[in-house]
């Protein structure tokens, strides 16, 4: 009996240590490590599959002027709101990756980037019509997209698509914030 219960708890403390190892402590998304090695291998099953792939940067608006005007705690919590949003959305086969302070990876396995648009938007739309609720009254924000689909002229590496998907969000936050923006 005290070796099963033992065996138990280090179980727990395993899966623990496991999952602080690859999600990040606020938002309970992939850390950034995390993320880009499984997408790696996402992006050689998507070319064995022969299915689109596509890669999203989400970063949230003017996030440093949030954070003056109502602290590090309302801006933390505002990530982790913004990251359940995003979670509650997606499907179990896309990967969802916090990447920096205010930055969010996705990829979105058989997903062509018309279809990665629509739904991106929809997120887009979400955050910025509800808002976070902060003392009964809505923090208004906004997050700007770059989609960037993945093709075979890319080889086995993700590195260009991700970084056609950060020119996207440049573009998107150029044209004035707030909008999905696909390369």
């Amino acid at each position: 009996m005290i070796t099963y219960i033992f065996l138990a708890w280090e179980n727990i403390y395993l899966m623990k240590a496991h999952r602080a190892i690859f999600t990040d402590q606020l938002t309970g998304t992939y850390n950034q490590d995390f993320f880009f090695e499984s997408a790696e291998q996402i992006v050689q099953l998507a070319i064995r599959n022969k299915v689109p792939l596509s890669i999203c940067v989400i970063e949230i608006d003017d996030f440093a002027l949030l954070k003056e005007k109502y602290g590090d705690m309302v801006s933390r919590r505002l990530v982790k709101w913004i990251a359940d949003t995003i979670v509650h959305k997606c499907r179990k086969s896309d990967l969802l990756g916090r990447l920096g302070v205010k930055e969010f990876g996705l990829l979105m396995y058989n997903t062509s980037a018309i279809n990665a648009q629509v739904f991106l938007d929809a997120i887009r739309r979400e955050v910025e019509i509800h808002g976070y609720m902060l003392d009964e009254k809505p923090i208004k924000e906004t997050l700007s997209m770059g989609i960037s689909l993945y093709n075979k002229m890319d080889g086995e590496a993700l590195d260009p698509v991700y970084e056609r998907a950060k020119t996207a969000l440049s573009r998107a936050k150029e044209k004035g914030k707030n909008c999905v923006i696909t390369y």
